[in-house]
């Protein structure tokens, strides 16, 4: 078993800790084995002598340290045993008839008792004797060693009263209660203390000692306290103390090294030294020795400020007669020695002929030179100029001229200053100053910026200055640019500004080789100038849009030598902004709101200076509208119009047309039976086709000219690469409008593609590509204030003040001719069946079978898959509309309720929402969680569609998060519908509501329609279902229906 486990339960934690570290810092010295005794050196506060012989129970141990001899195991045993462990000194034989452990723990109790029962007969033996102590300081100690020791002697008092002999005696913290003389004890207290941790010496652990080292911190209060009681004494080189025995003083004046440099022949100057303090001088060669803070004198011991390792008071120590320096050389040494480095050396009195007069430089100039360290980090010199002196930031605090004999003091807190702007602007601090390639330019502008001097790989950096900048017309629809821009007086023309704004490089190559650094805000002033495609070369044209962009984008148009605006773009943009007061158009048969007065007003701006747009309204605001009554206030147009839609928004387009413009000629031109004559484009007033139709007849229809070509939900082109977007940019149109809720959709691509069709030329695709690629935020800002004057967009939060609480609007759908194609066969069918069911039983008693047959038709005018499960996966008409409608909302962030009164007419929907991504809810009359689904719906973003069934969503929901509701099948009971719009508007709605009817054109929901307006009771009768008010139902409106 190893000695660690035996031995373990013998030593506390404490001295196991301790003697384990001692063993890690390899302190343990293992010396030799002589039987069965190892002997081991450890090395604490000295070293110690530590035996082990171990034995069958245990060990018996050795320690010369003073706590062994108290009667403890300590922490060199421990560490001495970890070793024996270690090395395996004992694990070669086996070790047997050893003295048990318990008898040596006695024996060693045994032995600690006689030696101490010894000590102490030896101390009480000393009581009776009389001691007065002396305290002498170690001449030869403090001399080489510069410290303080403090040696013990004593004189016993004999039986005559005289006193004894001085002799060298030692003492314990014993001797405080021993010592004859109040003063002594005094003094033994103060050296000793009362405990360990109270000295003030080196060597606390010593219990009898002869002399102390004091600690460097208490050495004056010391030696004053002793001086203060008459028992401080120098002990000379002979090691005695002096036979007078006075006493030796401390004192607490203050003695500093000083010198003075005097000619002491034609060739040569003497250095000399001395000692001086406020009340004498004294020669160097009188000190006895000196420490860090004290110099000791023959008579007395002073306080001295000699500095850092003492170092001048050592120069001429070895050096007593001073130090000769030839004429020749002492410019050097004034430059080495006025201007004390750190302290360590003092000032120099200095002979008249050598004095320097003081000359203060108030402005020193910065110089900062860069250089290139890798290809991402740069080396930043520092240097300041004081006159013709050019000096780092390191060095003395005073520059010394020595041809004209002056001194100039440095601005030492400006320097730092200096340093401190830089690191701030992005320097960082190592061995040199460094900065990164992101912080460079930071870096250069700040300095720039401060008027410091910058060199660039040894070439002068020049910051911009003024500049002149030019834009004058060129002919009725272009303008051309001319500028010169200045760095310190060095020009630079505007195509090379150009590149640089592109590339996005603040550096220019100037012609004179110097460097010029672009100026952080003409990057902003003048960054619209790099969404201009044009070439960069001489002078620069731009057409009345670019002009127009641009206007937007750069100040110095604002402001420009002093002059406002130029007039000539002034003119034309404030005509452009001009809020006119318009009116409603005489043939408009509607009334506009506020805010679409101003969206007319706008149009009507862009018409008059040939400029396109985007009306980017929300959904429901009424884009639509607003392009009718541009229509109604142009007059005549001389050419036609083309409106371009998707196909489910035809016959909205020709319905509103008919309702607020019946005086314009519209034609349809859809389906595979439109006119093959296209000619007959120029008898209409607008020609409305879909984006299908136009791609499919594109070749055709490019060489006519158009007066306005408008794309509704333009967002269908959003991609520049598909063919309708390319068959847009074939046609020939005076004006382009196009009308989407979302001109940005996923990217800023979609935006320049759209931006390339209603104002081509205006963003080349050079240009969109570095937008896409390179914009920052700042950048994108100046975008988005460059195309204001292009783009129209109000959300319903805007115009909240103008619009209705409640807007209703129906929204006609159009069958596909297979829909239609099998509508028309199921209504000859029902018809057939229902004529020859009257011809048998009569009308009245007919009922049943006719309101089966109108529910029939009502399903497939919705769906047709509601009979025929085979077309059940197809989007049906409505279904086209409503999902384009719900993917508007939806990316416009509004919520939306989908009502209908047949469920599975929603389960139908279900598929297609998700193939979408259009999260919903569903709730019908099964539903058995719905507080959940409508707090969900009313507390988070998502889902953002709830689909409801008519009699249980209809009653007793709160869905005011909703502000757009969508009826799929009409009702007849006015009521019921209001009770499904009530979901959304009701108390704690804070939006305005827009509610949407979807009916299919041609079918019995239209009929139905005009029925509500005359036979409100038939058209409930056939809605509700119910065959009580089919009384009053007559044949001819039976035949009417069945159309």
């Amino acid at each position: 078993m190893k000695l660690t486990h035996k031995l373990s339960d013998y030593f506390d934690r404490y001295d196991r800790s301790k003697g384990a570290a001692y063993f890690e810092e390899k302190r343990v010295e293992f010396k030799r084995l002589e039987g069965s005794v190892a002997q081991f050196i450890v090395s604490g506060s000295y070293e110690y002598r530590v035996t082990i012989k171990p034995d069958d129970e245990g060990a018996e141990m050795t320690c010369s340290c003073p706590y062994f001899k108290d009667g403890n195991n300590c922490k060199h045993l421990w560490a001495a045993v970890l070793a024996s462990d270690d090395l395996e000194i004992f694990e070669k034989k086996p070790i047997t008839n050893q003295v048990p452990l318990w008898k040596k723990q006695i024996v060693r109790a045994y032995d600690f008792y006689n030696s101490e029962a010894r000590r102490i007969q030896s101390r009480r033996s000393d009581l009776g004797k009389v001691k007065h102590y002396s305290f002498a300081i170690n001449l030869e100690t403090a001399r080489h060693m510069h410290k303080i020791r403090i040696d013990f002697y004593c004189r016993e008092e004999l039986q005559n009263g005289k006193l004894g002999a001085l002799k060298p005696t030692k003492v314990t913290r014993e001797s405080i209660a021993t010592a004859a003389v109040k003063e002594d004890r005094e003094i033994l207290a103060l050296l000793l203390g009362k405990t360990e941790q109270d000295t003030y010496f080196s060597y606390s652990l010593v219990r009898e000692f002869s002399q102390v080292s004091l600690l460097a911190d208490f050495t004056a209060e010391i030696l004053s306290f002793i001086s203060d009681k008459g028992r401080l004494f120098l002990l000379t080189n002979d090691f005695k103390i002096n036979r007078e025995l006075q006493p030796y003083k401390f004192s607490n004046e203050i003695y500093e090294i000083s010198s003075t440099l005097k000619k002491a022949n034609a060739k040569e100057y003497l250095l000399y030294p001395k000692l001086v303090s406020s009340c004498e001088e004294r020669e160097l060669s009188e000190t006895l020795a000196h420490t860090s803070g004290l110099i000791l004198f023959k008579e007395k011991v002073v306080l001295a400020h000699l500095g850092p390792n003492n170092a001048w008071i050592n120069l001429f120590s070895h050096n007593p007669g001073g130090i000769k320096i030839p004429e020749s050389e002492v410019d050097d040494f004034i430059a080495m020695t006025l201007e004390p480095v750190d302290e360590v050396l003092p000032s120099i009195e200095l002979p008249s002929e050598l004095c320097f007069k003081e000359h203060v430089v108030q402005d020193p100039k910065v110089e900062i030179s860069i250089r290139s360290l890798s290809r991402s980090s740069f080396s930043l010199s520092v240097k300041f100029r004081y006159g013709d002196h050019l000096v780092s930031s390191e060095g003395r605090k005073i520059i010394y001229d020595f041809k004209n004999k002056i001194q100039i003091p440095r601005h030492l807190e400006f320097e730092e200053s200096v340093y401190q702007t830089l690191l701030a602007a992005g320097a960082e601090e190592a061995a040199d100053l460094t900065v990164s390639q992101s912080g460079f330019l930071n870096v250069v502008n700040t300095a720039i910026a401060k008027n410091w001097e910058v060199l660039f790989q040894e070439r002068k950096v020049r910051g911009g200055g003024g500049f002149n900048f030019a834009i004058r017309p060129s002919g009725s629809d272009w303008f051309e640019i001319d500028a010169q821009f200045n760095f310190d007086q060095t020009p630079v023309q505007l195509p090379v500004l150009i590149a640089n704004l592109r590339s996005g490089e603040r550096i220019i190559r100037l012609d004179d080789g110097t460097i010029g650094v672009i100026p952080e805000d003409w990057f902003k002033k003048f960054s619209g100038l790099k969404l201009i495609d044009f070439p960069l070369n001489g002078s620069m044209k731009l057409n009345k849009l670019q002009a127009l962009f641009l206007s937007e984008t750069i100040e110095p148009l604002y402001s420009v030598g002093g002059q406002k605006r130029l007039e000539a773009i002034g003119s034309f943009v404030s005509d452009l902004a001009k809020a006119k007061k318009t009116t409603d158009p005489k043939r408009f048969k509607g009334k506009l709101r506020s805010y679409q007065k101003e969206g007319l007003t706008w149009l009507k701006n862009l018409n008059e200076n040939k400029i396109g747009g985007i009306l980017a309204d929300d959904m429901g605001l009424g884009k639509t509208v607003q392009v009718i009554a541009l229509f109604c206030s142009l007059g005549k147009f001389g050419k036609p119009n083309l409106l371009v839609v998707p196909k489910s928004l035809i016959h909205n387009w020709i319905s509103e047309f008919n309702r607020f413009a019946p005086q314009f000629k519209i034609l349809n031109f859809t389906g595979s039976d439109r006119t093959k004559d296209f000619h007959t484009f120029s008898d209409c007033d607008v020609v409305i086709t879909t984006y299908q139709t136009l791609r499919a007849d594109v070749e055709k229809v490019r060489d006519i000219k158009f007066y306005y070509l408008i794309m509704d939900e333009a967002h269908y082109v959003k991609n520049s690469e598909s063919q309708a977007h390319f068959a847009l940019r074939l046609l020939k149109a005076q004006h382009v409008i196009a009308l989407t809720g979302t001109p940005v959709e996923n990217s800023l691509s979609d935006l320049f593609s759209l931006l390339a069709l209603v104002t081509p030329g205006l963003i080349s695709a050079n240009q969109a590509n570095r937008w896409l690629t390179e914009a920052d935020n700042d950048s994108l800002q100046n975008l988005a204030r460059a195309l204001r004057p292009f783009i129209l967009r109000r959300t319903k939060e805007d115009v909240l003040k103008d619009l209705p609480e409640k807007s209703e609007q129906i929204i006609y759908c159009d069958f596909s001719q297979e829909e239609k194609s099998r509508y028309e066969d199921l209504k000859k069918h029902y018809w057939l069946n229902l004529s020859g069911q009257i011809e048998k039983k009569g009308l009245a008693r007919s009922k049943i079978e006719i309101l089966e047959a109108l529910l029939r038709l009502r399903q497939a005018a919705c769906h047709q898959g509601l009979l025929d499960r085979s077309l059940a996966g197809q989007i049906s008409a409505k279904f086209e509309i409503l999902l384009d409608a719900l993917e508007n909302a939806v990316r416009e962030n509004h919520k939306a309720l989908v009502f209908s009164q047949f469920t599975s007419l929603l389960d139908l929907l279900k598929p297609h929402l998700k193939s979408r991504k259009i999260d919903f809810e569903y709730l019908d009359g099964k539903t058995q969680n719905r507080k959940e689904l409508v707090e969900r719906f009313q507390s988070s973003t998502s889902p953002k569609v709830f689909l409801l069934s008519l009699k249980a969503g209809g009653v007793g929901l709160n869905l005011t998060a909703a502000d757009y509701v969508f009826i799929l099948d009409p009702w007849w009971n006015p009521a019921a519908e209001r009770q499904a719009v009530d979901r959304t508007h009701r108390i704690g709605q804070k939006n305005k509501v827009f509610s949407y009817k979807l009916i299919t054109k041609g079918t019995v929901e239209e009929k139905i329609l005009e029925l509500q307006k005359k036979k409100k009771e038939l058209a409930h009768a056939i809605l509700s279902e119910t065959s009580g008010p089919l009384k009053s139902l007559k044949f001819e409106d039976l035949r009417i229906l069945f159309e």
